[in-house]
């Protein structure tokens, strides 16, 4: 049991649960589970795919998935690879790192903003927006708030205008496959947009972070797996 319920750890009792339409997601309710009672923040919760349920969050997978098919990850396998060496090459030379600082933390924003087609010039700028937005999880909310919400407007500007210049000028990007994305004659509405990318960057920042880093932790935990994997990389 943790401050927010009871933790289910065992794979068939998760999918009993996922399937069980008596249970419902309170992802969107975290900050209230957390004890934030900021009105102006709370107003700004709205529909998200990460805890959409029932015909809303069916109605959105059905027109986001397309963009998200392993045909469009493939395309930036290159660009992956071409970040991860970067990281790399900067601390080969001395034979040692601290992977989480120096390999894991970078790495993301780069890749993100590569699929969203934002420039080079704007990484910066998309780290510390990542940064200042998952301040919330960081369980000091009294005193991040501003940081928080300020991050979230800049953020939400941005995304407006490189929406508005997509929908112009396309490019071979997520972007451009989200606002392309139809059925049926439906389509994402720009507040839907806007949501999708703030879940890109919230799905997509720590969860890679983490899971590069604990996944290099396993396997220096069994050097012989680690030895397959540096002889045969393509498994």
């Amino acid at each position: 049991r943790n401050m927010f319920g009871y933790a289910v750890w065992h794979y068939d009792d998760a999918v009993g649960i996922l399937r069980d339409k008596r249970w419902h997601s309170a992802s969107g309710r975290i900050p209230e589970l957390m004890g934030i009672t900021n009105e102006e923040f709370l107003n700004r919760q709205s529909v998200n795919i990460l805890s959409a349920e029932g015909e809303i969050h069916t109605r959105l997978r059905r027109l986001v998935a397309p963009a998200f098919s392993p045909r469009s990850a493939e395309r930036l396998r290159p660009f992956m690879r071409q970040v991860i060496n970067d990281l790399v090459d900067r601390v080969a030379a001395s034979g040692r790192a601290d992977f989480a600082t120096d390999i894991c933390e970078p790495y993301p924003i780069p890749i993100i903003c590569e699929l969203l087609g934002a420039p080079k010039d704007d990484w910066e700028l998309f780290s510390r927006w990542a940064t200042d937005i998952l301040r919330v999880f960081d369980n000091n909310f009294r005193e991040d708030a501003p940081l928080i919400m300020a991050a979230q407007d800049e953020l939400d500007r941005y995304v407006r205008e490189l929406i508005a210049e997509r929908r112009t000028r396309p490019h071979d990007d997520l972007l451009t496959d989200l606002i392309a994305a139809e059925e049926a004659g439906d389509r994402l509405t720009t507040e839907e947009l806007v949501m999708m990318v703030e879940a890109v960057i919230i799905g997509g920042t720590d969860t890679t972070r983490n899971q590069l880093g604990l996944a290099v932790d396993l396997l220096l935990e069994h050097p012989n797996e680690w030895a397959t994997l540096a002889t045969h990389p393509e498994l």
